[in-house]
């Protein structure tokens, strides 16, 4: 037998290792070395007995109830969908189409007024809105069958088309309207001279040939002849005036006025005829009524042996008793 080795045909034992420690202690110390770990059971969850528990819920709730606790309900797991993912609701009324809509009753107001300027904004309104919203309604009307797929009606469809109609056509009359107040071209609603009236100072006669009235403006025609050779100016902007008896003061004096009308009528000398219409802010009563017209100081330019215009410079230009019939 080797000497290093003992009956048991083991190792000589170490002098640090106790002598008492019994071989079985030893196995095991080694095999938990070994293997790293312990030989005890993992811990294992109580089993659930889905009618005990039932029986406590129930005993639970009954014990709220008599104490007058609210009863809390159990929580519930979210239910799942199956199948294919719900196909998002399509939207008709999109801000894109708004906004071509908006731009193609732009289009169409301006083209309304630039052909037909006394077209009234109720019409033109009518117009942006049949022609700017007609092409994105028909459009909106070819989806209809993927609509009747669904299944959900024609509703959305229906809205969208009555929400582009409306706005078109809103933009349409508020274009018009205030294309209608700077420019003053609106429809005639009629034409109240009784008879042509005329004035005259010095060279220069000035008559007055038509008197139209629209919902807003009284629009005066007006033909000046200067019967020398000198060239005369009439102010015309915060100069001219339409007044009545009967207390009536119409006046060039606006923001839209300046813009509209021409600050100065030139009237040249040698007989030439030059017409003017002028776009009082206003209406006079409907009844008879007689009128004035009266324009700022006339200058004038030039020389003349027949007329001397110190004698009649600075003097206005009045034309008066201008007679209006009634409104029919």
């Amino acid at each position: 037998m080797s000497t290093s080795q003992d009956r048991t045909g083991r190792a000589p034992r170490s002098p640090r290792e106790p002598p008492w420690q019994p071989l079985r202690e030893r196995h095991r110390g080694e095999s938990r070395g070994s293997y790293g770990g312990s030989f005890r059971e993992p811990r294992r969850e109580p089993r659930r007995d889905p009618y005990r528990d039932a029986y406590q819920d129930a005993y639970r709730a009954t014990y709220r109830q008599a104490r007058h606790e609210p009863v809390r309900e159990p929580r519930r797991a979210e239910a799942r969908r199956t199948g294919p993912p719900p196909r998002r609701r399509r939207r008709f009324l999109t801000p894109g189409r708004v906004a071509l809509c908006l731009l193609l009753a732009l289009v169409v107001t301006a083209v309304v007024k630039v052909v037909e300027p006394t077209m009234t904004p109720l019409m033109t309104a009518g117009m942006a809105s049949a022609l700017g919203a007609l092409p994105l309604i028909v459009h909106l009307l070819r989806e209809l069958p993927e609509v009747r797929a669904r299944g959900t009606g024609p509703g959305p469809l229906v809205r969208a088309a009555f929400v582009l109609i409306v706005v078109g056509g809103s933009v349409g009359y508020l274009i018009a309207a205030a294309i209608d107040r700077v420019t003053a071209h609106e429809a005639v609603l009629a034409d109240r001279l009784a008879a042509p009236a005329s004035g005259r100072v010095g060279p220069l006669e000035a008559s007055v040939e038509r008197v139209e009235v629209t919902d807003n403006f009284t629009r005066v025609t007006v033909t000046a002849v200067n019967r020398s050779a000198l060239a005369a100016k009439v102010s015309v902007v915060d100069s001219c005036r339409l007044v009545g008896a009967d207390g009536l003061d119409l006046r060039l004096d606006g923001l839209f006025e300046v813009v509209r009308e021409r600050f100065f009528l030139d009237v040249p000398g040698g007989g030439a005829a030059v017409r003017q219409t002028l776009s009082f802010p206003g209406t006079p009563a409907a009844g008879e009524t007689t009128v004035a017209l009266g324009c700022g100081s006339v200058s004038w330019s030039g020389s003349d042996p027949g007329w001397v215009g110190g004698e009649f410079a600075g003097r206005p230009l009045r034309v008066a008793d201008i007679r209006l019939d009634a409104v029919r």
